[in-house]
Parts: C-alpha cells; structure tokens; sequence
C-alpha cells in the first residue's frame, strides 16, 4: 500500500476517532458528569472493535466514488498500477526468490516457472 492511501485512510480514522469521542462526551456531560469526570474507553476490546468497524466503513467509501478515482490517480501517477500487471509481478517474485532463498513459495501467490 502507498504512503497516499495509508495517509487518507489515517485522516479517515482520526475523523471517525474525533466523532466518536466528541459524542463519548457530549453523552456523558448531558448526563450530567462533571467535565473532568468525563471518561473515554482505551481498553484493547473497545479500540479494536471500533477499529475494525470503522475500517470497514472506510473500505467501503474508498471502493466508491470520487476516493476511488483519486487513489486511482495516485497509483497511476506514482505507477503503483503497474503493480497489477503479470510481468511486473513475475520480476518481483523473482526478486523475492533471489533475495530471500529460504522463503517458502507458498508464502507468496506469484508462481514463476523455472
């Protein structure tokens, strides 16, 4: 993945991470807590449900519309896209094999013959 999908992706969880936490707090303080007895859930369970769920909502804005045609552009302009041509793909694997012999070939989905 490129550091330019990586960067949306991260800027898309800070917002849902933002939101979620503003309304953590807005919940509580209508409540009526104290605003510094207000508390935010980090515990592992909590983060990687909210992780989980969030990327895959962020998968799927990024599968439609004006993101996909952006990371699209990305890819061509850094020639990312190139990544999904045969040959290319052949090249790395060979690559792979020569620089890291005892790499089992299962462990990657290129087969190359010979």
């Amino acid at each position: 993945m490129d550091a330019g999908v990586i960067a949306k992706i991260k800027g898309r969880l800070r917002g849902k991470y933002s939101a979620w936490g503003c309304q953590r707090t807005c919940e509580q303080l209508t409540d009526g807590k104290r605003p510094e007895d207000v508390q935010i859930a980090a515990d592992v369970q909590t983060c990687k449900k909210n992780l989980t769920r969030w990327l895959g909502e962020i998968r799927e804005d990024m599968n439609a519309g004006a993101a996909k045609v952006a990371v699209r552009q990305m890819w061509v302009k850094t020639k990312l896209m190139g990544a999904w041509q045969r040959d290319k793909q052949i090249a790395a694997t060979r690559k792979l094999k020569e620089l890291f012999p005892q790499m089992d070939s299962t462990d990657y989905y290129v087969q190359v013959d010979g």
